[in-house]
This record gives C-alpha cells, structure tokens and sequence, in this order.
C-alpha cells in the first residue's frame, strides 16, 4: 500500500510540473521571450550546490530557465542505442529543445561522468547550429569562470535569435553503411551501390585489442572470404590521432579506436585501389559500460566528416552477429582461446628462457605458423597447434612454469590486452622472475554467454544452478514436448557454452604438450559466485570479473604460485572504479601485495613506476614466504 501511495504522488507531481512547463511555454509565446532549458541529471543539475547556482546566474540576467523534466517530451524519438535511462532524459529533451525556437538548453555535467562524454557529442549533432552551453562542473570550479560564460552564451543566444535558424547546406554526401542484405552480409557504398562485404573492393579493418586476439580474429574473417586486414598495436602516433577527434572525457579505448579509424581512412583508405570501401570493425554492447557507444560515436563522426565509403561493421545478436554465420564464429572463439594460451606461454618465455631473444623470435615464427593455418581454416588449425607445441617444448627454459611466482593482471578488458595501455609493466616483472599473468581476453564471452543462460533460466535459480544438468533436461523436455521459445533460447545457449569450453579445453590440451602452459583457467561460474563476496551478480559488468578472478587466485585451493595483483583500468573507468573499491581494502586486510594501474595510454608517471618497484618487491617477498598451498581466505 505504501508503495502505491509513493507512486500515486510521484505521478501526481510529474502531472503538476508538466502543467507548470505548459503554462511556461505559453507565457514565453504570448510576451515573445525566450528561456533556458536546464538539462542534466537531477542530482547534479537540479542540486543548487553541485549546479553552483547557475538557474540563479541565468535569473540575474532576467532569463526564465526551466528544468527540462517541466518539459512534455515523452513522446520524442530517441536512438535504441541509448541505452542509459537519464541519456534517453536528456536526449529527448535536447529534441524538443531543438524543434521549439525560443529554448537554449543548458547541459550541466560533472567532472569524470563516463556516459556524459558520450552524451555530450550526440547533444551537439542534435542541436546542430542551434546554440548549447555545456557546464562541467565540480567543487573546485571558478565562480567567475561560469558567470562569464553564462552571459557569453546569452549574447550568442541573443544573435541567433535575430537571424533565426539557417538552412542546413546540402553537402551532397551519402554516408556508407552495413546491412543484412537476403540473410548476407553487404555495404551500401556512399554512390549508393550494394555491395557484398566479401567482394574484393571491400575491406575489413580490424582496430588493434590485442596483437594476437586482433590477428586471430583478422584471419578468421579472411577464412570465410572477408579481404580482412589487422592493425598493428596502437602507438604514440595513433593514440594523437584520436586525441584530435575525441573531447579528451573518453576513455582511453574510445580515443585508441577512433585514432584507429582516422589512421586507417586518412593513410591507407583507396591507396591500393580508388573503389576500395572501408568496413570498420567495432563491436557492441547494451551497457551499462560506455564500450557500447564506440560504434554510434564513429558513425557520427564519419557522417560529419563526410568520409566517403567507410562503413562501421557491429557484430550482436541483434543483427545476426552480421550474417556471417556459425563458421566465422567458431573459427574465431577457437582463435581467441589459442591466442590467450599462447599469450600466457611467451609470458612463460619471457621468464624462464634461457636465451630469451631466441626464444621470443622462435614463438614469433610459430605464431605467424598458427594465423596462416587459421586462414585456412578450423582443422587446418588444429593440426597447426599440434606441430606448434612440439616446436615450442624444444625451447630450453630454466624452471617449472606451474611452480612459478606470477602476478595476475587483471581489469578493463581492453586496456589489459592493450600493449601500448600496459606501456610493458610485465617486462619490469619478468626482470624479476615473476611472470604476469594477464586475465583471458575469453573471460568476457564466457561471462556474456553464461548471464545470459542465468536470466533465461530464471524462477529463482542459483547463479550455479543454469549450468546444471537438471536444469538443462528441464529446458531440453520443454523445448522438445511444448515448442517453447525460451526454453529452446536456453538450450541453444547451452550448447554454445559447451561447445566453447570444449574448445578451450582441447587447445590448452594440445598445447599442455610445450611444457609451457603455466595453469589452469578457473571457470565462469567460479569467478561469478567469489565475486559476489563484493558485488552482487545481479550487478552485471566487469566489476565482478574484476573482483572475483582477484579474489580466487588466492583462495585456499589455489596451487598457482600467486604472489600479486594488478588491477588496470582507462582513466575515470566507472567499473574499474567499482572493483577497486572492494577489491584493495580486501588485499589490503589479507595481506596481498595490490597496485592500481589507472592508464590513457601515456608514459608511465614516475610515481607509479616507483609504485610498481614496491609492488615487485612486495610480490617476490610473498611468493618467498607463501609455496603453492594454503592461501588467505
């Protein structure tokens, strides 16, 4: 009953605000004034300490401003991509603002706000050449600083009023796009032509995550008959490049990905031949995590720029995974298990060969071996891997690799794999004698795969209880007997997850062979369920991940020789925020030697890097005092 009457009042109060912004709107029609919109979220915007008095700045100056949620924008159109709930607010609103002439919206935001520097981009393509102050505020902001340009906004407000809103200039220009063409994957070219993204003239470009993840997946795409290209590892020179079309609020994957479009089109696009289509690859997500605005900002970006026959390609469920079929993305899963497999063995390598130099150039020949196999397809591969663990087990190495002392690196997905994020931290430790095991770049298709399976099973299931045996019989029967769609959705699911733990079960099998593998993987569900001693799981993201690999590498099980954590993350990375908060207080009280690696990509601060010679000798104290065995709990 209580909460009946709660929402009873807050619809009460929703109805008088809009009636209170009707009244508004006409009194600004009938005396022929114009107003400010305050657009925001409420805690900040509407907060006189964090919106630092800027109604009242607005007021002095004898402008009406009015708080955007007076404003009857519901029925306003907005992006699916949007995921955020407050950015559909804004958005719909900035609409609105938009289309009615006497409101300038006025967006507050805050220092560090992730999906406002998303957000802040997509206003402005909105709004346009209409004029829209955008405050970024925090405690430390100069009082002076905004009344200037709270009445440097009003003057051009002031000067738009009087030439009214000009007529865009057609440019002419026809943006390039993917579509699902018949069930195939096609680009519409910026002449207007369809074009199947397996012809010669379209090229697929692969932004470096990871050297070898970006190979592995570049060769899978050129197996199924995509002309597939990898980037090379971003640099200093590309990490610039996407500074110059990113705000600088991004975090750094965004920045490094963009830099990746920009260096591609502006360097190699139409070189080799003047018809060539660019087909930008970029997954997606549904948030929360910024990741999943990459695509659209691209998109935007190009469209303003007016690039010419560049396209953005978006594997998700909801398209299909891009019509490129079962082939692509076995071939792939099968890629990204042996690249994280050999990643682990050159970090092995990198420790104990005993002529390192030569040891890194013969896993270097081997691994160009393994992409030239993939190319050629998913057996072709295997037998690939069979000959590649003979070749690797003739390196001669000093010392068992189960036995030695290891760090874990663990965080962002991206920036964990990012060579020039992790600006060659594991290089200081393997100086050391201590190997840095860096989290599977898998972890997160395994997590994905397995909540998904958890929200289908539903009816109060444990988070343990969707991969059970009894569970799966349950959906199979319904599936089976009463045609159910979800119950099918469930087994199909299942079948997948089996599929890709048989996989990665048979390379680190085959490649076991080396002598060089340094351990086994824990799995999904192991990592969940110690996580939620930190966060819930209803929580999704990769907190948890974060959290709970943290946590398991030092459970009492655990006989890998951990003696260390490294938690990175792109700078002002709410996730990785969220992870530290929990996870360094619990090294802390267990005595685990912890560092947070808070990167954009840049040189290594000479305070960190004295942080990260007392993490070493923390670490090599540890796994001196603690032998593979009991662990804190």
């Amino acid at each position: 009953q209580a909460f009946r009457d709660a929402c009873e009042k807050q619809e009460a109060f929703e109805k008088a605000v809009r009636e209170e912004g009707r009244r508004t709107l006409e009194w600004l029609e009938k005396e022929n004034r114009t107003a400010v919109v305050l657009v925001g979220r409420p805690y900040n915007a509407f907060s006189k300490t964090a919106n630092m008095g800027v109604p009242r700045k607005f007021a002095s100056h004898g402008v009406a401003i009015i708080p955007y949620e007076f404003l009857p924008h519901d029925d306003e159109e907005v992006e699916r991509t949007m995921y955020w709930s407050y950015g559909q607010s804004i958005m719909k609103s900035l609409k609105y603002v938009k289309r009615y002439p006497r409101l300038f919206p006025v967006f507050i935001s805050n220092f560090g706000c992730g999906p406002d520097s998303f957000i802040q981009h997509f206003a402005g393509f909105t709004m346009g050449s209409k004029p829209m102050l955008y405050l970024e505020l925090d405690s430390h902001t100069a009082d002076a600083g905004i009344g200037t340009r709270v009445a440097a906004f009003l003057d051009i407000v002031s000067g738009y009023a009087r030439l009214g809103e000009q007529e865009p200039v057609d440019r002419g220009f026809r943006q390039a796009e993917f579509i699902i063409s018949n069930g195939k994957p096609c680009v519409r070219s910026s002449a207007g032509e369809l074009v199947s993204a397996y012809d010669p003239r379209v090229t697929l470009v692969f932004p470096s995550m990871g050297k070898m993840n970006t190979e592995a997946a570049a060769a899978a795409a050129r197996m199924i008959g995509f002309n597939a290209v990898a980037m090379p590892p971003v640099d200093d020179r590309v990490r610039a490049l996407g500074k110059c079309f990113t705000s600088g609020k991004e975090c750094s994957p965004a920045v490094f990905t963009v830099g990746a479009l920009m260096d591609y089109s502006s360097r190699l696009h139409k070189k080799k031949r003047n018809d060539e289509i660019m087909l930008f690859f970029m997954p997606t997500t549904n948030g929360p995590c910024r990741f999943g605005q990459y695509n659209i900002y691209m998109k935007a970006l190009v469209n303003m720029l007016g690039i010419e026959d560049v396209a953005v390609f978006s594997l998700s469920a909801a398209n299909g995974y891009g019509g490129v079929g079962n082939r692509f993305l076995t071939s792939a899963w099968q890629g990204f298990v042996i690249s994280d497999v050999m990643r682990d063995i050159r970090s092995v390598l990198n420790v104990l060969a005993e002529d390192k130099s030569d040891a890194l150039r013969r896993f270097d020949e081997e691994w160009q071996k393994l992409l030239d196999a993939m190319d050629r397809g998913y057996t072709a591969t295997w037998r690939a891997l069979k000959k590649t663990a003979e070749a690797l087990g003739g390196i001669k190495i000093n010392g068992d690799p189960r036995k030695l002392p290891k760090v874990l690196l663990t965080g962002e997905i991206y920036v964990r794999s990012d060579e020039l994020s992790r600006r060659g931290i594991e290089d200081a430790y393997a100086d050391e004698g201590i190997m840095v095991k860096i989290s599977d770049s898998t972890e997160w298709i395994y997590y994905t795969d397995w909540h998904y399976l958890n929200r289908i099973a539903g009816n109060g299931h444990s988070w343990h209880d969707a991969l059970t045996g009894k569970v799966f019989r349950k959906h199979l029967a319904r599936a089976i007997l009463r045609r159910d769609t979800t119950s099918r959705a469930f087994v199909r699911g299942r079948l997948k997850l089996w599929f890709e733990e048989s996989v990665d079960k048979k390379a680190r099998r085959i490649l076991e062979r080396s002598g060089l593998v340094p351990l086994t993987p824990h799995k999904i569900q192991d990592v969940v369920a110690t996580g939620g001693f930190f966060i819930r799981p209803a929580l999704t993201g990769e907190a948890i991940l974060t959290a709970g690999s943290a946590k398991l590498v030092f459970e009492d099980h655990s006989t890998d020789n951990f003696c260390g954590v490294i938690l990175i993350g792109p700078f002002n990375c709410m996730p990785t925020g969220v992870a530290e908060s929990v996870v360094k207080p619990y090294a802390r009280q267990q005595g685990i030697p912890y560092l947070t690696f808070e990167t954009d990509g840049g040189p290594m601060p000479p305070n960190l890097r004295s942080q990260v010679e007392v993490h070493i000798l923390r670490s090599k104290i540890y796994a001196a005092e603690h032998q593979p065995g009991p662990r804190a709990q």
